[in-house]
């Protein structure tokens, strides 16, 4: 859970919203099939700098900033490493749009390939 102090109180963003972010940018960038493992659920990280994870994705917040690490399933006939390129970007704008916060990693490990 992300907390940030303001001049009329404080604001808290949920881990669901944080991770449903980074999986709405992992799900438009074309190329990507999917996350790998199980999707991920709130109440993981229990306090500001805490990890919000599961297989697929782990997510480490801290105040100033969101290091994302992602296992995702590529399209098969894709470039691989256009993808991630594109996946990385798409994730850094949207972290970076949405919650006011630039991901000094986005770390990005291609575990399948989706052959449809």
């Amino acid at each position: 859970m992300m907390e940030q102090d303001n001049l009329k109180g404080l604001v808290e963003i949920s881990d669901r919203v944080i991770s449903a972010i980074i999986r709405h940018a992992v799900m438009d960038t074309p190329g990507i099939a999917g996350i790998s493992g199980n999707p991920v659920t709130g109440n993981l990280a229990r306090r500001l700098g805490g990890k919000i994870g599961t297989n697929g994705m782990s997510v480490d917040v801290t105040e100033e900033a969101v290091a994302i690490q992602l296992e995702v399933i590529v399209n098969y006939g894709y470039r691989i490493h256009a993808v991630c390129q594109t996946l990385q970007h798409n994730v850094h704008q949207a972290v970076e749009h949405m919650l006011g916060l630039k991901p000094p990693v986005v770390n990005i490990r291609v575990g399948k390939l989706a052959f449809s």
